[in-house]
């Protein structure tokens, strides 16, 4: 074996190493760089191998961009790419998020305020919610500000813009965690319109 193959090796095998100690791993552009020279496909099918299972690593958009933009050849890396161009689906990432919060659909409508029957038809992918409905929806289950954005681009609204005064007041919410009266009277203090 080559000495730069040895040391491909090496290295792939500490990428791996390091994959595996996280409780949420993420692998960056450089770890895939560096494993897809020669194909040395170790975590590469999507999967790494741990204790005898599989675990399914995710790309985030940015890794993903770098990488297909970095690749010399795309025929041969593209069932390995394929897996992680699923764009998520608002009511699924809704419920993942629920889920992450300890809420059931029956607790979220209590907390947003919103009707039994919009909200049942929310989650199960029957409507599409407005940009208001959304935020509601967010500060009532204690998203973070990176959730809410998410939940914004999948529900194919305006993402919260720093410079809009009225964005600028929710961000200020769901960044301390305000419930959504909290969230309501601030929005009224700083004569910016509600979402109740």
């Amino acid at each position: 074996m080559e000495k730069r193959e040895r040391y491909l090796e090496i290295l792939a095998r500490r990428i791996a190493n390091m994959v595996f100690r996280r409780k949420t791993p993420q692998i960056r552009p450089l770890d895939f760089w560096l494993c897809l020279v020669y194909n040395k496909i170790i975590f590469f099918n999507s999967f790494i191998s741990r204790k005898g299972g599989f675990r399914e690593i995710k790309l985030s958009t940015n890794d993903l961009f770098l990488m297909i933009e970095n690749i010399s050849d795309l025929g041969k890396t593209w069932d390995n790419l394929t897996p992680h161009m699923k764009t998520p689906i608002f009511k699924d990432y809704l419920y993942e998020l629920m889920k992450q919060h300890g809420l059931d659909a029956g607790r979220l409508v209590v907390k947003s305020l919103l009707s039994r029957s919009f909200a049942y038809q929310i989650c199960s992918g029957e409507r599409q919610p407005s940009r208001d409905i959304v935020l509601r929806i967010a500060i009532a289950m204690g998203a973070s500000v990176d959730e809410t954005q998410q939940l914004l681009r999948l529900a194919q609204r305006g993402t919260l813009y720093p410079r809009d005064p009225r964005d600028a007041v929710i961000i200020y919410a769901l960044s301390r965690g305000l419930d959504l009266y909290e969230a309501d009277e601030l929005l009224s203090q700083m004569e910016q319109q509600t979402l109740l």
